[in-house]
């Protein structure tokens, strides 16, 4: 129940806007002031303002408020992304079901993080939760990593994210003076945006004229400010703000850079590659699943200490893009294909739906 906007918001409201299709009732249940809410009201979604917090279930009126919530809807599944969000979930929902009609809660993982091996979480993983989806192999091994038996392994569902591979479609070879390299994220470390405003001080060094285009806001924002221009790079980097359309942010990237330190599925590269705009990305976490090396993009190993080196590589491999116009379109048609076969939203949230319904039959 976030206030901000990442691929877990995304997928929440991709998922209820499925389900609504096929003609569920469906509740998309937020905090009054997340972008969610206001999303999903606009997608016609019936919504319900909530706000919790980690220890909302030792407040017996925030706990009740839930109860009746669950009760009063009568729901089969009830779909939760934030951890913080299980326990109060989860213990509302056991207490809410009824003889003969349990509610299941289905976790949705998208971090590719370890969950600490805490009495709560082997409770909830172990007693209370129905089912998980995960959004990667890489999410999958994190989850499991502090403690193998906390949930069942064959229970674990991968479902990749979705793409509207409608509405990121690709435009003809930019014609402009400079190539735009761009990267699309909170301004947060997991991001890694400082390394991406090193490498545009390697690129400048070297002479190479190019544009770096970040969107994005956050806490890091100013701080990120200041050191493009201790870097002397302010000229050639532009901060975009806050993205509403996606689509059209990447559509003007010739090359997307994603140097995220880790990642659960990230939506961005996915949707940058369908756009058919190649990628280079460190490779962490589940970015091979998305960046074929040397197909669709170019992955850069990410050594534990000092980044210098593939700092260098990276830049090595953007500057190789920018002078081959054929590489960039090839490695883009490869990425768009690869995007519409394994990440294509419409057949990925027909995977999640059935999941759903399997688990409310007790049939997963």
């Amino acid at each position: 129940m976030a206030l901000v906007w990442g691929g877990g918001e995304q997928w929440h409201l991709d998922a209820a806007i499925a389900a609504k299709k096929k003609g569920h009732t469906v509740y998309v249940a937020a905090n009054r002031k997340s972008i969610l809410l206001s999303r999903a009201k606009g997608s016609g979604i019936e919504t319900a303002p909530f706000a919790i917090g980690n220890y909302s279930f030792l407040n017996p009126f925030k706990l009740l408020q839930v109860i009746r919530f669950f009760r009063e809807k009568a729901f089969d599944v009830v779909a939760l992304n934030f951890s913080k969000d299980l326990k109060i979930a989860t213990l509302a929902a056991k207490i809410a079901s009824r003889s003969g009609r349990k509610i299941r809660v289905v976790y949705r993982r998208g971090l590719a993080a370890a969950l600490k091996n805490s009495f709560y979480n082997r409770l909830i993983f172990s007693r209370f939760l129905d089912g998980v989806i995960v959004n990667s192999l890489a999410t999958k091994a994190a989850l499991l990593q502090n403690n193998r038996a906390l949930f069942p392994s064959d229970h674990i569902k991968l479902i990749y994210n979705g793409i509207d591979t409608t509405k990121f479609t690709p435009v003809g070879e930019r014609a402009r003076g400079e190539i735009v390299v761009g990267t699309l994220g909170r301004c947060v470390y997991q991001k890694g945006h400082d390394l991406f405003l090193r490498i545009a001080a390697i690129l400048k060094q070297r002479g190479v004229r190019c544009r770096f285009r970040l969107g994005g806001e956050g806490e890091l924002l100013q701080s990120l400010k200041r050191r493009a221009e201790s870097l002397g790079i302010a000229d050639m980097v532009e901060f975009a703000g806050f993205v509403d359309e996606p689509a059209a942010f990447m559509r003007d990237l010739d090359i997307f850079a994603l140097t995220s330190r880790w990642e659960g599925f990230g939506f961005v590269t996915a949707e940058a590659l369908s756009c058919r705009v190649p990628v280079v990305a460190f490779n962490v976490s589940s970015t091979p699943e998305i960046v074929s090396n040397g197909e669709n993009g170019f992955l850069i190993d990410l050594p534990a200490g000092s980044f210098d080196a593939a700092l260098e590589k990276f830049a090595d491999r953007i500057g190789l893009l920018i002078v081959n116009q054929d590489l960039r379109w090839k490695m883009g048609e490869n990425g768009r294909l690869r995007v519409c076969k394994r990440f294509d939203r419409e057949r990925n949230m027909s995977k999640a739906l059935e999941y759903f319904a399997a688990i409310a039959k007790d049939e997963r």
